[in-house]
């Protein structure tokens, strides 16, 4: 099950946090 919208994927190899781009651009 994908999120709508997936731009890319992006990771934070410090926090190892991966956060999906949507559309909703919260820059989170």
């Amino acid at each position: 099950i994908d999120p709508v919208n997936v731009k890319k994927l992006q990771c934070d190899g410090d926090t190892y946090k991966c956060t999906a781009d949507l559309d909703f651009g919260d820059g989170r």
